[in-house]
């Protein structure tokens, strides 16, 4: 009995809410409404205050590249790596994509949730990372 119920609860603690941040392979697709807020974000002039507090480095609107392909395999998976030790606590339904900019790394995430549901505090965010995938920011978005 001991052995099923491990075997259980390693199956739980793989499919839990964080299994879709660090399990799946590859970049997520771009997603043109993702790749506008980041470029929103790094271009608005009423947000310049905000970006010059948080440590953006060299990111720019005109500079904002999609991470897509097996070329960024590796990227995209110390962000999903980044994001679960962030305590963001992804969930299967939440909507990701990843960007670059200059030498940080731009995350949207939108959560998806049934619409038959309203929770209190769920909203779309751009975390930011640097180069050496070390979370830098979080933004409401």
């Amino acid at each position: 009995m001991d052995a099923f119920l491990t075997a259980i609860l390693a199956l739980a603690l793989r499919l839990g809410p964080t299994a879709s941040a660090e399990g799946q392979a590859g970049c997520p697709a771009p997603e043109p409404q993702a790749q506008s807020r980041v470029t929103n974000f790094l271009s608005l002039p009423h947000l310049a205050e905000l970006r010059k507090v948080a440590d953006l480095g060299s990111s720019s609107a005109s500079d904002v590249h999609a991470l897509a392909g097996e070329a960024d395999r590796p990227t995209c998976a110390a962000l999903r790596r980044a994001i679960a030790s962030s305590g963001r606590g992804l969930t299967a339904g939440d909507q990701v994509a990843f960007y670059r900019s200059g030498d940080r790394y731009f995350v949207p995430i939108t959560p998806r949730r049934p619409t038959d549901r309203i929770r209190l505090g769920e909203h779309s965010v751009i975390e930011v990372y640097d180069r050496e995938y070390r979370f830098v920011a979080r933004f409401s978005a």
